[in-house]
């Protein structure tokens, strides 16, 4: 396999899982999203602009109320192998999360394991379910863990017969769906089932170890908006037939009659019948999804989302697989530093002070917060690290640090960053006004940073910078900031700084 995994996605108003949904999938071995924004209004085109800044992503927009599945999932997989070079592509949805059976492997190991003379692999696809009550009070993440045994079909036949299912919809079984090389492929049918997939020549899918756990419904109202929307999509469709999307015909149909609660109904058990049907054999536990985008013993939330200074909105989210990322900020003068730690507390970057008095060295730091807590363990450095991560709440992620004698301790945080829990990301100020040490020393720290997420820019430029520019480079610093915050941090008008022309060689070019 010499090309990318490209993971396609046709998205429309899923905030709540879309940002899950991506993470998940570029930890997975997918090398880059091609997503196209039908629409959305609730906050997804935000997220989807996040890890475009990021450079995981390319966003189409797609303003069209039609519902041509089928045409713009063929449109993306041709960008896929034409501008990317991708040499598997998978068409996704928002909700469906590409598992290996083998939770040690990634997709990369699978389709690497499929003969080149293979076009195309089928995934089985698994609804996850649990009543409503369990999904308003615990929260989708926690509460979809259940999945039938043996799940019975739902031809579309069946799908237009009105009479009340046997079971509830989300126990049905689910079609597979396919993974393929673009290459080979002519045309996506809606949906991406392997037998709705056209070929150039010959060929057949082949059964691979993934699993695709399904999530589609975590909100009442969110399934009463897609019903309507998607109703009237295929309803004003002339090329869609009787068997396309024969769920939502029937539900548009019984939300007519019957109010949306009906359809509801029809969807997820009732509390009492989980208990019933896990007794039976009906259904078991797959915690799969769940344990991917919930932490677990303590780890970092999905989005440890940290309030600027004082409180606030939500403001900084961390990967839930990746390290804290504290900021350190050096170089220019103190007045300089506190200008850009303003405008950076305003996308919700937070100071820290540690709690010793006088500037001492490293040492003495650590061992006078030691002795505070009454503690002397063998690896006083690390440990220290590790005491004072706990003593802030919400860890190091999104701490501005701007004493000069931390900032410049690169061994200390060379140390910190082997423990694979904190990732520091350096801004240096390329002013050739200075008071940290006088121009070699900001030089120094340049050129033992180079290994580190970083941007060196002068303090003008980062005051100056337009919004968009300031959240592209938060972006790739490791800090996720929503770009509706990023747009409330506003530039700041000041006297223009004279730059250090050395320095500003390694710069990003920040412009105002």
């Amino acid at each position: 396999m010499t090309g990318p995994i490209v993971l396609t996605l046709l998205v429309r108003d899923e905030a709540d899982i879309v940002g899950d949904m991506l993470r998940f999938h570029l930890r997975a071995g997918v090398d880059h999203v091609i997503a196209m924004d039908n629409a959305s209004t609730d906050g997804t085109s935000d997220i989807l602009r996040d890890f475009e800044a990021m450079g995981v992503l390319t966003r189409v927009d797609q303003p069209s109320d039609s519902y041509l599945q089928d045409v713009w999932t063929t449109e993306m997989a041709r960008m896929a192998l034409e501008d990317l070079g991708a040499a598997w592509v998978i068409p996704s949805d928002a909700d469906e999360f590409w598992m290996p059976d083998d939770a040690g492997a990634d997709l990369r190991d699978v389709l690497a394991a499929v003969p080149p003379d293979v076009p195309l692999v089928s995934c089985a696809r698994a609804n996850l379910f649990a009543p409503w009550e369990e999904i308003e009070t615990l929260g989708w993440r926690d509460a979809l863990v259940w999945r039938a045994v043996a799940p019975a079909p739902l031809s579309p036949a069946r799908l237009r017969d009105p009479a009340p299912l046997e079971q509830p919809f989300a126990q049905g079984h689910m079609p597979p769906k396919a993974i393929l090389r673009p290459e080979a492929v002519t045309r996506i049918g809606r949906g991406a089932h392997p037998h709705d997939v056209d070929l150039r020549g010959e060929g057949r899918a082949r059964d691979v170890p993934v699993t695709i756990r399904h999530a589609p419904f975590r909100d009442r109202g969110e399934v009463a908006a897609s019903v309507a929307r998607i109703g009237r999509a295929i309803a004003a469709d002339p090329t869609a037939g009787p068997d396309v999307s024969a769920k939502y015909r029937r539900w548009h149909a019984m939300a007519e009659t019957g109010g949306i609660d009906a359809v509801t109904a029809e969807i997820m058990p009732a509390p009492e019948a989980i208990a019933r049907d896990r007794m039976a054999g009906l259904i078991r536990p797959d915690s799969r999804l769940s344990e991917a985008v919930v932490p677990r013993d303590g780890s970092h939330a999905a989005r440890l989302a940290l309030s600027a200074a004082g409180g606030g909105p939500d403001r900084i989210w961390q990967d839930s697989a990746g390290p804290s990322v504290p900021v350190l900020l050096a170089g220019g003068t103190h007045a300089a530093r506190g200008r850009v730690a303003a405008r950076l507390k305003g996308l919700g970057v937070r100071e820290i002070a540690l709690p010793v008095e006088a500037p001492v060295d490293w040492q003495a730091r650590i061992a006078a917060i030691l002795r505070a807590m009454g503690s002397e363990p063998r690896e006083p450095l690390l440990a220290e690290l590790r005491a004072s991560r706990r003593m802030h709440e919400g860890g190091w992620h999104g701490l501005l640090i701007d004493d000069p004698e931390i900032t410049g301790a690169r061994s200390l945080w060379r140390a910190f960053a082997a423990e694979g829990e904190v990732a520091p990301a350096l801004i240096l100020l390329a002013d050739a006004d200075t008071d940290t040490g006088g121009g070699e020393a900001v030089s120094e720290l340049e050129a033992q940073s180079r290994d580190m997420p970083r941007l060196v820019a002068s303090s003008s430029d980062l005051l100056g910078a337009a919004p968009e520019r300031l959240h592209a480079a938060m972006a790739c610093l490791g800090l996720w900031v929503p770009l509706s915050v990023a747009l409330t941090s506003a530039p700041v008008a000041t006297e223009r700084a004279a730059p250090a022309p050395d320095l500003l060689r390694a710069g990003w070019g920040l412009a105002p």
